[in-house]
């Protein structure tokens, strides 16, 4: 947080006669770059993950990297590792991040997630199998609509530390691509059994 100095002296720059145009050109554009820079997490982020399962085909054998690109103010933007089957099947799950609403300054999410919202659970091995793994085993205990279990992540792409990291580097989209395969690789020989079951009903 900006100390009471700091924002007084910063308020002092802004309003002297030599900055105020440009300082008031910046907050009219600042908005287009805060979504400049959403638009490029979730895009480095897929080129993350992209060249990750390039690297081990095997270990990603039957899957691929798909992104969702709604508009970076709602919270359609999302990121999955799906499986290749997924065109043909009527429900699957798999692992997906995604951004909160603007409301929670678009906090992240991530968990195993259904291709569509679920009224009701299946009632099969496979399903409790991966239930089971996901919310005791790794902790991901928000299961609800869409989601076996996810959880809430501490970064928000409009808070101003967020945007500052992703202004400076991609050490996030690192972290969450790594955070994703990792959720994957874990899941990975249950997700493929149910969505077999799944695809037999």
């Amino acid at each position: 947080m900006m100390s009471s100095n700091r924002e007084e002296e910063l308020v002092k720059f802004i309003v002297r006669p030599e900055n105020f145009d440009t300082a008031l050109e910046i907050s009219e554009r600042f908005p287009q770059a805060v979504r400049r820079l959403q638009s490029k997490f979730w895009s480095k982020l897929e080129q993350r993950l992209e060249k990750v399962m390039a690297q081990s085909p095997k270990e990603f054998k039957g899957w691929e990297c798909d992104l969702t690109e709604g508009d970076t103010r709602t919270d359609y933007f999302s990121i999955s590792l799906t499986p290749k089957t997924s065109s043909s099947a009527k429900r699957y799950c798999c692992p997906c991040l995604q951004q909160r609403t603007d409301a929670s300054k678009f906090q992240l999410f991530y968990g195993i997630v259904w291709s569509e919202e679920v009224s009701s659970e299946p009632r099969i091995a496979e399903y409790n199998a991966l239930k089971r793994k996901v919310r005791e085993d790794l902790k991901l205990t928000n299961g609800e609509g869409w989601w076996v279990g996810g959880t809430l992540l501490p970064d928000c792409l409009t808070k101003p530390e967020t945007l500052r990291q992703l202004s400076r580097d991609d050490s996030l989209e690192r972290l969450q691509a790594d955070q994703l395969v990792g959720l994957f690789k874990d899941t990975r020989e249950l997700l493929e059994k149910l969505n077999q079951a799944l695809l037999k009903k």
